[in-house]
């Protein structure tokens, strides 16, 4: 996911993310996926 949206690392990608939405982006995924 972190390259799709332009990331070359995705640890930080990872951190960006969580710090935004308050979960890891495979939280999120499997939130959003019900």
């Amino acid at each position: 996911m972190a390259n799709k949206v332009g990331y070359e690392d995705p640890h930080y990608f990872s951190r960006l993310f969580r710090k935004k939405t308050g979960l890891s982006p495979v939280q999120f995924r499997e939130q959003y996926q019900k």
